[in-house]
Parts: C-alpha cells; sequence; structure tokens
C-alpha cells in the first residue's frame, strides 16, 4: 500500500491514459478465460471500489480537457469537474488528485477506507464518511434525531474505523445535521384536496342545503358576542342543529417537525401513521355535545378502524349512531325540532 502525499505533480496524458486502463483492470479484472469481466474484483470494499471509479473518471476527464486544451493545465479543473459530478466537493477534488498521483507510481496502491481525517478538518469532509452517516439517517425513518447519529458514532466498529475512543456530542451532531443538508421543520407535503368543489356538491349545497337551512334559521337561537342568548321571548318551539362529523386521530400525529433533508420532494399529504382511533359525535351551538343532561348518555361513538380491528365505520354504523342520537333527544329534548346535518360523503348518502 502507498502513502498518500501532500505535494504532487500532474501527470502526463500518457500517464493519466495508463492509469484509467489499469483502474479498469483494477474494479473489471477480465476472468480466466478472457472472455467478460468479474465485477467488482473479490473482496474490494465498497467504498473503495467508489474511489477508484471516481479516480478512473477523473484519469479520463484529466486527458479529454487536456487533449482539447494542450496550452493550459487541467489537472486541477478535471479534478474539480469529476468531484462536481459525484456530487463531492473540493476536498474531494484534492483527494482525487493525490490518489491518482500515488496510483500512477504505484499501481498497487489502494485509497484505504480510513476516517482518520486531518487537522482542522471535519470528519464530514469526507464525502464517504457523509454518505454513510447520511444512509444511516435514511435507515432510521423520517423522524431521525441527533441522538441517532450520537449512537451510530458510539459503536465500537465505527469508533474504530474513525479511530476515535467516544461518540460525539449532541451539539456537534447537530451541526453535522445542516452540514449535511438537513433542516428541522415541517415534513414537506402537497395540497390537500378535497371533494367539496365538484359539481354535483356544488349545486347540492347550493339549491338544497343551503334554501334548506335559511328557512329554519329564522326558528333558531340567536348568540350574541358575549355567548349571551338574545332569543326573542315569544319564540317557544326552537330548531336545533346538529351537525355531525368523524375525526380520526393516528398515534404519531403529535410529531409535526422533523430533520427534513434539502433533497426531499413534496409528497401528497396523508392524513396519518401508526394506530388509529376514530371518533364520531353530534355539536350543536345549543348544547355543545349531544350529551343528556346527567351526562349519563351520549352519542359520542369511538371506533378502531382497520381490518384486523374493528372494522369499518360503515352506513350501519352511522344508522345506529343516529338513531341512539334520536333517542336522547326524544327524551331529554322533547320540546324542540332537532335538525341533524351529516357531510356529504359516500356512506352518508347511502
Amino acid at each position: 500500500m502507498g502513502k498518500v502525499r501532500q505535494f504532487y505533480f500532474p501527470p502526463s496524458i500518457e500517464e493519466a491514459q495508463r492509469a484509467y486502463t489499469d483502474l479498469g483492470n483494477v474494479l473489471k479484472p477480465s476472468t480466466k478465460n478472457g472472455q467478460g469481466f468479474r465485477h467488482p474484483k473479490p473482496g474490494l470494499d465498497k467504498i473503495v471500489a467508489e474511489r477508484l471509479s471516481a479516480m478512473r473518471l477523473f484519469c479520463f476527464n484529466y486527458a479529454d480537457m487536456q487533449k482539447k486544451k494542450p496550452n493550459s493545465p487541467q489537472w486541477q479543473a478535471a479534478s474539480l469537474q469529476t468531484a462536481k459530478s459525484l456530487g463531492g466537493n473540493t476536498y474531494m477534488a484534492q483527494s482525487l488528485c493525490e490518489w491518482t498521483c500515488v496510483f500512477i507510481g504505484d499501481p498497487e496502491f489502494m485509497p484505504e477506507h480510513h476516517h482518520n481525517g486531518k487537522a482542522g478538518c471535519s470528519l464530514l469532509d469526507d464525502d464517504d464518511f457523509a454518505q454513510e452517516l447520511h444512509l444511516h439517517l435514511q435507515s432510521m425513518g423520517k423522524y431521525c434525531t441527533t441522538k441517532d447519529i450520537v449512537q451510530y458514532i458510539a459503536q465500537p466498529e465505527v469508533l474504530a474505523k474513525l479511530n476515535r475512543t467516544k461518540t460525539i456530542s449532541h451539539t456537534t451532531a447537530h451541526r453535522w445535521m445542516k452540514k449535511m443538508g438537513y433542516h428541522w421543520t415541517s415534513q414537506p407535503r402537497g395540497q390537500y384536496a378535497d371533494g367539496y368543489e365538484r359539481l354535483d356538491v356544488v349545486e347540492y349545497r347550493n339549491k338544497v342545503f343551503l334554501p334548506a337551512v335559511q328557512e329554519l334559521e329564522g326558528r333558531t337561537r340567536t348568540w350574541g358576542s358575549d355567548g349571551q342568548d338574545e332569543t326573542a321571548a315569544d319564540q317557544v318551539r326552537h330548531v336545533v342543529f346538529w351537525f355531525h362529523d368523524e375525526s380520526t386521530f393516528y398515534a404519531h400525529d403529535q410529531q409535526k417537525k422533523q430533520w427534513v433533508h434539502k433533497s426531499e420532494k413534496v409528497t401528497p399529504y396523508a392524513k396519518g401513521e401508526g394506530h388509529s382511533l376514530m371518533v364520531a359525535d353530534f355539536v350543536s351551538a345549543d348544547y355543545g355535545w349531544l350529551w343528556s343532561p346527567d351526562g349519563g348518555e351520549s352519542a359520542r361513538v369511538l371506533f378502531k378502524a382497520g381490518k384486523a380491528r374493528e372494522g369499518y365505520f360503515d352506513n350501519e354504523s352511522i344508522q345506529a349512531q343516529t338513531a341512539h342520537a334520536m333517542d336522547i333527544l326524544t327524551r331529554h329534548h322533547p320540546y324542540e325540532n332537532h335538525v341533524l346535518i351529516f357531510d356529504n360523503v359516500t356512506t352518508h348518502l347511502k
């Protein structure tokens, strides 16, 4: 194994072309019968193979650019172009120059995969290590944290690879998150679309629902801005609107923010994740939730939706809940007219 030197001189085009061929033989040695190639070389570390591939691309770019502009040095320009095409930075470009020079002088040289780092440099300056860490965070799911980095570095094999005796702090992990392109924010989501603006829904709302509500509105209670009942004293039998709806709560809905990588795209809005609990109830401006006066009876339904749980809240469930609500209203509020209002979904329309 050769040792990477810090000072180097650009090779000739012929040396770069020869290194290009030699690197190809290392990465894809020919089979014993000479037909085809083995890929990759047996026992070749994945990270080392990636570095050798980058060096090979660098040799090609350098030779090509030097041919086009023979009177101007293209060594640094080719290294920067190669690093940029591979998603790297100037540190990667410098490493490519060093590794390739050493390989030209010693074809047995392998850019070993150690994360010893350099004085004044962050471990994340090593693109291979940064990629490893990024892949680890991806494997932790969407709610990865700085704790996952701290625990990853604390693994004995990782500490040995990094030539460290202890893991990093959470403060350092926080800096690393930002340096790798993560930022603490809400999950990017696309627009949530519903069917409230469908032509048939709009027609029903404008021609049936709103006229019916307007006709009954004069018989409902009137509430002031201070919450006081301002209904006329001579209005005896009131109309009470009861609005029905369902809300589904998911196990992970409390997690609103997370570390989001800059490359993450907007995804369709998801209603939630994890086990769910659906709550279906009636509510009115006059009484609040539909309960009996003593609080002993309620029209509320708690439902664990799912094929392997309690099934689904279907039309029969709606009918049963509505019948129970009507029974409570008949027994406890018999001197009012009650109007139960449902939203325009298939289960309710059935």
